[in-house]
């Protein structure tokens, strides 16, 4: 499969992630992630990582 970044989606948490989220055309970032990726994010989750913060996004996304 070839998605270009205007396609795609990407949930983060910490300083790794920050490259791809200035790309992506939905950058998300889960409860606990620091604020450099709160900041950069379109979205930010109710729920951590892990504890139900994918299935969150599915539900505001409409896919759930």
């Amino acid at each position: 499969m070839n998605f270009s970044p205007q396609e795609t989606a990407y949930i983060g948490d910490d300083t790794p992630d920050v490259a791809i989220m200035q790309v992506v055309a939905l950058p998300i970032a889960v409860a606990q992630a620091t604020d450099v990726v709160k900041k950069i994010a379109k979205l930010t989750t109710a729920r951590r990582g892990g504890d139900g913060a994918v299935r969150e996004i599915c539900i505001v996304e409409g896919t759930a």
